[in-house]
């Protein structure tokens, strides 16, 4: 996320890493999801960032992506449509 900042980007996409692959929780990789992108967006690099970045995290199916905005919105961020 901070590379895409930098570069000027203004939207990141990245698959739900680890969400049941090979036996790993699906909930552990939401938890995981939703605080490393929350973490990020408190991110203080020292710039004042001159433009938004977005991030679209790629599931499988509206069940899951419902999960993963269930899992952020419960650490206090607000939905976008």
């Amino acid at each position: 996320m901070s590379k895409a900042h930098e570069s000027g980007a203004t939207f990141a996409v990245s698959p739900l890493l680890g969400s049941g692959g090979r036996g790993a929780p699906y909930a552990d990789a939401v938890d995981v999801a939703a605080s490393a992108a929350l973490s990020w967006r408190g991110h203080d690099d020292g710039a004042s960032p001159t433009t938004a970045l977005a991030l679209q995290i790629v599931v499988q199916d509206d069940a899951d992506a419902d999960t993963l905005v269930g899992a952020i919105e419960a650490r206090g961020a607000t939905r976008i449509d």
